[in-house]
């Protein structure tokens, strides 16, 4: 009888175990974890500068500007690239660059640039490739392409003689006078919130423009040009330089803001420029639908006894 006893509880105990067992709930599975792959994204950024090592200034038909690829390069000039590269929480490893499907430089740390002496090259046209890659456990890569001309010579129609006033004007500025905007924009309607305001490649020049506050002194050629306000709706801009309220240089048709750049020089010698004397450059926005902004002006001091030619 004991052991009977014996068995019949041990039963029950466990019968209790594997109710207890039976009525506890699932754990949750484990999230799975899920891995973040990071793909380089690359932007190719070049300029040109001559063989004097001054940027090539083109004329175009919406002003001055910079190089871009729609323009051709003279041969001799330098092409330099700038490879900006994006990866994310990646590092970067490595940039290779190609010129025509050839290895140009493989590049592993900053200043991440590469420049080509276009001396060198034939006529025509040339590709530039950029291939970057992630020093990730899995690597990533992605490649940017850019394209460009170089002529022997560059036509005429590209070469900036830089911004000439007519000489019969009176060289004193009024700095309370209504500036007139060029011609083409007369007719435009107003848009206040085509807000500009202008800015130069030169340092010193830059901070006087970007705090408006001073006359800025044009001793050696200085290349400026406008861009956007913050919530800006403008796209373009238009400028005129006035003397005694009358403009004596002026665009003819809409400039590409960050793009097109206006080339300030005083005249010597030889060569175009604007007459020594105080005037007052100003510059319009220009939104997608043609509307102008407020004029911004800027006082400027042409000339000295600095004055040099470009």
């Amino acid at each position: 009888m004991v052991t009977s006893r014996m068995s019949y509880r041990s039963l029950t105990a466990i019968s209790a175990i594997a109710i207890l067992m039976s009525a506890a709930p699932p754990r949750p599975a484990a999230a799975a974890k899920t891995k973040v792959v990071y793909i380089p994204a690359i932007t190719l950024m070049a300029n040109v500068t001559r063989p004097d090592g001054q940027p090539r200034v083109y004329s175009t038909s919406a002003g001055p500007a910079y190089w871009n690829e729609t323009l051709p390069v003279q041969r001799g000039d330098k092409l330099t690239i700038n490879v900006a590269v994006a990866t994310g929480g990646a590092d970067l490893k490595r940039v290779v660059v190609r010129l025509d499907n050839a290895k140009l430089t493989e590049i592993s740390s900053s200043p991440w640039t590469t420049a080509i002496d276009t001396a060198k090259l034939t006529s025509g046209a040339h590709l530039i490739e950029a291939w970057a890659e992630t020093a990730a456990d899995k690597p990533q890569s992605a490649t940017k392409s850019l394209s460009f001309t170089v002529l022997d010579e560059l036509p005429a129609a590209y070469r900036l003689a830089g911004a000439q006033e007519q000489m019969d004007q009176v060289p004193v500025d009024t700095a309370n006078f209504v500036p007139t905007p060029p011609a083409f924009l007369v007719a435009a309607g107003s848009d206040p919130s085509a807000t500009v305001r202008l800015r130069s490649s030169d340092p010193a020049a830059d901070r006087l423009l970007i705090s408006h506050d001073g006359v800025l002194s044009i001793t050696r050629p200085v290349l400026v040009w406008a861009e956007g306000q913050p919530n800006s709706t403008a796209v373009q801009f238009a400028y005129a330089i006035f003397r005694d309220g009358v403009p004596v240089v002026s665009s003819t048709a809409p400039g590409q803001l960050q793009n097109q750049r206006l080339k300030l020089e005083a005249k010597s010698s030889g060569r175009p420029g604007l007459r020594q004397g105080p005037a007052t450059l100003v510059v319009w926005g220009i939104d997608g639908a043609g509307k102008v902004g407020e004029p911004v002006r800027q006082q400027i001091q042409i000339g000295g006894a600095e004055a040099q030619a470009n």
